[in-house]
């Protein structure tokens, strides 16, 4: 089982941010997920971020890796809208397309 940890005030803000809590991460279903590396910004560490299923329904997940364990930074459902990139990266075509 992989172990995730969050800090709580972090989960917190999640959940007002996004409706989301952290715990929910811990109900990934990792067999759907796909990762890759979070070059959206110039952290200080290495961060990923999973698009993965949480109760039929798909969650992305940004995290890094701490001590051999996964250390949440957040969490949240996956609209239309913020798919619509990642299908155009892989030539996917959304339910918008005509």
């Amino acid at each position: 089982m992989i172990t995730i940890e969050f800090d709580e005030t972090k989960n917190q803000v999640n959940i007002a941010k996004h409706g989301v809590a952290l715990t929910d991460a811990n109900r990934l279903v990792w067999e759907t997920a796909a990762t890759q590396r979070d070059e959206r910004g110039d952290y200080k560490e290495t961060r990923f971020i999973t698009y993965a299923m949480i109760d039929a329904r798909l969650h992305c997940f940004v995290w890094t890796a701490r001590a051999g364990k996964i250390r949440a930074i957040s969490l949240r459902t996956c609209l239309e809208s913020f798919l619509t990139p990642i299908f155009d990266n892989f030539g996917c075509k959304t339910r918008y397309d005509s």
